[in-house]
């Protein structure tokens, strides 16, 4: 603006020439410029600010999506604890970010400033400093930041589900989302960090790492962490028996395919508002988004061919896991690859997490939701594959007067590996330092005796044991009556029909088997057994013994008690109004009850399949 400026000498001199109003308009036109050129840069932060605002709460709905995918995942019982987990996170999360997370990862000056961590900015003080902090756009980018470490810290929720008790989850949430993440993300996305491409000078091999969205910094980070707490956390009781695992499956498919799709929406946003400036990079943000579809979309259908081929079934939970790993790794380049290029990235990732997915099982490491294959397989694929396919063009729109712009080796030969390289070393860093802050802090809970539930507890599972409710309530008693009425109207053609008071020996019968059942488990570990009723199309559920039961009827004639998680049963009698009862200890010999007094006789206990068939 000083250019503008008209000088007291020309001013005089226009005066003696007579040209006074000249000199009064262009002071004028002067004063319109600079007030123009102040209105478009506020223009611009109120844009940027708005676009990052915005953003954040598209992506903390990302929140909602890993609640409904996990939930889905786990076992019944312990449903409502999954969804508890998930509120709590981004509470603690949030209390983390603005006394320290924040500061540690971009609480960082051109006067103070630490490749490490962040050392200014605690609890967002000074507030003036936020005027002008990075870009202009301080506060939503601390909001935007935030959305980030809430997601990285959920990833470990899952890999520990039903075992991990609730003070384990959130010291693991306040490590991971408050320590690891904004130290991580100090590292790579500061302009001051040691590892980062965007660092301001020295950069790591002449390049550093890049990594646009978090395949490294929220994924490897919180995989890292999913599978430390995995292993540590042990596997679920049973899961590796061969008579119990199948009961082991996700209970809910609906649940995990609604938060495949809320976290697919959720990333093209993660990726595409990675750029954090929509007036400079709005190709850049267009090019997130569709890489980001392509990449989704070429790890379903590769996990859908794999599954197939080597299972002769084509599985959900593989086409949205595959979905998902190219989402993850895809991440790290989105804005800096072709097309074809995140096509590619897709079918690896997905390939990655396959094969990681089976490693894990075949090491017994129990993961409900592979979380750690997921996340840290398919991130690790993708910042490998960002050394491959970086594309250096891209990279000098991103990155504007730096003296050079090492790309993928697929297209420049010249940086001698100089991107790869750095994308391994932050790779290895990253688990590194998860590893130093999370391991010492679950071992100390393993030995305070507070890292997992007890055993009675799995058993009984997380939303009893814990919280003392549950995810699904239904109350057969209160409604035994309608039911039957129902029933009855709409099943005219059978005979004998029964009325209420056969429903009532059913249900003396049903608690009869109940008790017997309290005596194996204490004596088994049959673990929790929810007897329900099903009368033809009506059904009749409630929760009694407390471990997995169901009671399918016939005429009211008779029903089916199958455990949940037991691996255990015993041969016993049973005796129960005018009938009498032997229970075989096969899951192909079913209990066979007779009337008689009411009694009961527990014998040996042997095993035998989780599977217990009782007909009255």
């Amino acid at each position: 603006m000083a250019s503008c400026e008209v000088s007291a000498d020309a001013a005089a001199a226009l005066a003696d020439a007579g040209l006074t109003v000249v000199g009064d308009r262009l002071r004028d036109a002067c004063t319109s410029a600079a007030t123009l050129t102040t209105g478009l840069s506020q223009l611009r932060h109120a844009l940027n600010s708005a676009f990052l605002l915005f953003a954040g709460a598209l992506v903390f709905q990302m929140q909602l999506g890993f609640a409904l995918f996990v939930t889905g995942a786990v076992r019944q019982k312990s449903a409502a604890s999954v969804m508890l987990l998930h509120v709590v996170t981004p509470c603690i999360v949030g209390v983390c970010y603005y006394l320290f997370g924040f500061g540690l990862g971009f609480g960082s000056t051109a006067d103070n400033n630490n490749p490490v961590v962040g050392s200014t900015f605690f609890a967002l003080s000074p507030q003036e400093a936020f005027d002008t902090l990075n870009r202009g756009d301080g506060l939503p980018l601390v909001w935007f930041q935030f959305t980030f470490a809430t997601l990285c810290a959920t990833i470990v929720l899952g890999a520990v589900s039903e075992r991990a008790t609730l003070v384990s989850s959130i010291v693991s949430i306040v490590v991971v989302g408050g320590l690891a993440f904004p130290i991580v993300s100090h590292w790579v996305w500061s302009d001051y960090g040691w590892l980062g491409y965007s660092k301001l000078s020295g950069r790591l091999f002449g390049s550093g790492a890049f990594d646009l969205a978090g395949s490294g910094v929220v994924h490897i980070t919180g995989g890292t962490a999913a599978l430390l707490g995995a292993t540590l956390v042990g596997p679920r009781i049973g899961r590796y028996d061969e008579a119990t695992r199948d009961s082991f499956d996700a209970h809910n498919i609906t649940l995990v395919c609604q938060g495949t799709f809320v976290l697919w929406a959720g990333f093209t946003v993660f990726n595409s508002a990675s750029v954090l400036t929509i007036t400079d990079n709005y190709v850049a943000a267009g090019r997130c988004l569709i890489n980001t579809l392509l990449a989704g979309s070429t790890g379903g259908i590769t996990m859908l061919i794999v599954s197939r081929l080597s299972s002769a079934h084509s599985s959900v939970l593989n086409c949205l896991n595959g979905v998902l790993a190219g989402l993850v790794g895809i991440c790290s380049s989105c804005s800096i690859v072709l097309p074809y290029s995140a096509l590619i990235t897709g079918v690896v990732c997905s390939l990655a997490f396959f094969v990681c997915e089976k490693a894990m099982a075949r090491c017994k490491i129990d993961d409900p939701v592979a979380a750690a294959p997921l996340h840290l397989g398919a991130g690790i694929s993708g910042m490998l594959l960002t050394g491959f396919t970086a594309y250096p063009p891209f990279l000098r729109d991103a990155f504007p007067g730096r003296e050079s712009y090492p790309g993928g080796i697929f297209y420049d030969g010249d940086s001698s590996g100089a991107l790869l390289g750095a994308q391994v070393v932050a790779i290895l860093s990253i688990i590194a330092v998860v590893a130093v802050l999370l391991t010492p802090v679950l071992f100390g809970l393993k030995l305070c005796g507070v890292l997992v539930y007890t055993e009675e507890q799995q058993l009984m599972g997380a939303d009893e044991a814990e919280h003392g409710a549950a995810a699904y309530n239904f109350n057969a008693e209160e409604t035994s009556a309608d039911l039957l009425t129902t029933w009855q109207a709409s099943t005219p053609h059978l005979s004998p029909r029964a009325n209420l008071g056969a429903v009532a020996a059913v249900v003396d019968a049903a608690d009869t088997v109940e008790a017997s059942t309290k005596a194996v488990a204490a004596r088994s570990n049959d673990g929790r057994i929810d007897v329900s009723s099903s009368f033809t199309s009506a059904k009749l559920s409630r929760d009694t013994v407390g471990t997995g039961a169901t009671v399918e009827g016939q005429r009211f004639a008779s029903f089916v008690v199958t455990t949940d998680s037991g691996h255990r049963s015993a041969s016993r009698r049973l005796h129960c109004g005018s009938m009498s009862a032997t229970a075989s200890p096969s899951s192909h010999n079913p209990f066979v009850i007779d009337v008689a007094d009411l009694e009961e006789e527990v014998e040996t206990v042997v095993p035998m399949s989780s599977n217990m068939h009782s007909t009255f």
